[in-house]
């Protein structure tokens, strides 16, 4: 008997790089022949899908094979093609092929914020990574009050739905990072009111004090000075 198989593939043709992958792959021996030590291999552009396993599929028998596939969540999305090769002895049996498509990650870049406080004065350091696998153009923003926007420099802020935010717009590839830098200085309120404080002392100083005296001082009449 020559070798008669089967197969049929049953997995997701649209793929998630950051999700695992199941490829089930179910078989039948259609005929009276034993298929010891059946070769199985996925075979792909994509290392992550080469797979291989050996198995014994009896006669006119099924078996399911699994495999578990851990995709690279950076891989470039685009459309693939994977080989599903059936060999015994050297020999290939069976040859099927499936068409995949790797999807498009958009998600938001990751942050990672660093501060260190210094006398009234904070040093921000966040770390901005494109966890997607495509370049792609966000807006990164940072929450703040009224009075951090003011007192910070190194970027600009901005309201978007009634929350102030310090934003910087960023492009990014896969997996790529970026260091930012910013300061949050409220010295200045301290300079500020060291400022108030001189110019009310000074101006209490040169003030020219405003001094009232009376004097009384009393005349004789006429008629007094006859007598």
């Amino acid at each position: 008997y020559l070798p008669t198989l089967t197969a049929e593939i049953d997995m997701d043709d649209k793929i998630d790089p950051s999700e695992p992958v199941s490829i089930k792959l179910f078989l039948k021996n259609r005929n009276p022949l034993n298929l010891t030590n059946l070769e199985i291999k996925i075979q792909s552009d994509i290392p992550e899908f080469n797979k291989k396993a050996t198995i014994d599929l009896p006669p006119i028998e099924e078996k399911t094979v699994e495999f578990s596939i851990i995709p690279n969540e950076f891989q470039q999305p685009k459309e693939y093609t994977l080989f599903f090769v059936f060999s015994r002895n050297g020999e290939v049996v069976k040859l099927e092929q499936q068409k995949i498509e790797i999807i498009s990650l958009l998600p938001g870049f990751e942050k990672d914020i660093v501060e260190e406080s210094v006398f009234l004065k904070v040093f921000s350091q966040m770390l901005v990574t494109n966890d997607g696998n495509v370049r792609n153009t966000q807006t990164v923003k940072v929450p703040v009050s009224a009075l951090q926007a003011f007192f910070t420099s190194g970027t600009d802020s901005q309201m978007i739905d009634g929350q102030r935010y310090l934003t910087w717009e960023l492009e990014l590839g896969p997996s790529e990072s970026v260091t930012l830098n910013y300061i949050t200085n409220y010295r200045w309120l301290l300079y500020l009111l060291i400022l108030i404080l001189l110019f009310t002392g000074f101006y209490f100083y040169v003030k020219s004090p405003v001094q009232i005296s009376k004097k009384a001082t009393t005349t004789k009449s006429d008629a007094e000075t006859l007598s």
